[in-house]
């Protein structure tokens, strides 16, 4: 397998292509949640955003001991299980005949997705230099947070608008017919674009470089500056993140804001964001040759810039 398309273009592609479905399965919930109500009346907002919240968290918290599994073992094979587990749940749950049965089967969708976010980020790591990696990764967070969105609110609301079942079975097609791409990718070698790696792998391509986190080792990330300086932004992506995802919806559906409109100001949101993230992340990796620091900086004056422009919204 490794020998017939080694990181290329297609690679890429093709990664970028399993997150976006990814992606746009999670965005579609908040998205169609007035018309499951309508269908549904005997739940309300609140049910759905159960399903979100426990979506959130499993998946979290798979895709921390899915990322584990991937140092040790072929991440393109933990994309293609979990690309295979969130695409058969998507089409099953399309056919949910109650509330409890759709929390189950999107909740085991967020677990294939879980699976599939580490291992492509890992991926794309070893796949670029260190000074490009902040614009790789400002594309990801485009692809998974943006496009993602906009293409869900776009596109499917007004399929779910026929029946809201119909997004959860087309994306879980799609993404079954896509999966067999995968099995003709070939990974990077670990580290392989690190500049103390790099020369080495070049000269012997037999050698290989694992990285594993060890329970014990877990006492001194917090001993790292860096590593405390990202849970601002940690912190600062929950309310964004809701006002994002639910405000459009919350706007519609209690102040008489048109579907249209509301499809609008989504797209909207989504452009600025396209914005900002190339803008930066670009910034970040020109500046990064002379100031080591400067995405760290950066994270945490972004952060902090937005808490007022958050303040007003609410």
């Amino acid at each position: 397998m490794s020998e017939r398309i080694g990181i290329s273009r297609i690679t890429i592609v093709a990664l970028y292509v399993l997150i976006t479905l990814g992606a746009i399965i999670i965005a579609v919930l908040p998205v169609i949640q007035t018309l499951i109500v309508d269908d549904w009346t005997y739940i309300n907002e609140g049910h759905l955003g159960l399903i979100s919240a426990a979506s959130t968290y499993i998946s979290t918290g798979f895709g921390v001991y899915l990322g584990y599994l991937g140092d040790k073992y072929k991440r393109v094979r933990l994309a293609i299980i979990g690309g295979i587990i969130a695409a058969s749940f998507s089409i099953i749950a399309s056919f949910s005949a109650n509330f409890i049965q759709l929390f189950i089967f999107l909740v085991l969708v967020s677990i294939g997705i879980g699976s599939i976010m580490p291992a492509i980020y890992s991926i794309f790591s070893d796949s670029y230099k260190p000074e490009k990696r902040a614009s790789i990764f400002g594309y990801i967070s485009i692809i998974t947070g943006v496009f993602g969105a906009v293409i869900g609110a776009v596109f499917f609301v007004e399929l779910a608008m026929i029946n809201w079942r119909l997004p959860y079975l087309i994306l879980g097609i799609i993404l079954l017919i896509f999966i067999p791409l995968l099995f003709f990718l070939k990974e990077p070698p670990r580290g392989g674009k690190e500049d103390s790696l790099e020369e080495i792998l070049e000269k012997d391509p037999i050698l290989s470089f694992q990285y594993k986190i060890k329970l014990e080792d877990i006492k001194y990330l917090w001993k790292r500056r860096t590593n405390l300086f990202l849970v601002p932004n940690l912190v600062d992506n929950i309310p964004g993140g809701i006002l994002a995802t639910y405000g459009v919806s919350w706007l519609v559906r209690t102040h008489g804001l048109s579907q249209d409109n509301g499809v609008i100001l989504f797209i909207l949101i989504g452009l600025f964001s396209l914005v900002g993230t190339i803008g930066f992340a670009k910034y970040g990796d020109r500046k990064a040759k002379t100031d080591k620091l400067i995405r760290v900086k950066l994270g945490i004056f972004l952060s902090i810039m937005a808490v007022p422009f958050i303040i007003i919204a609410v």
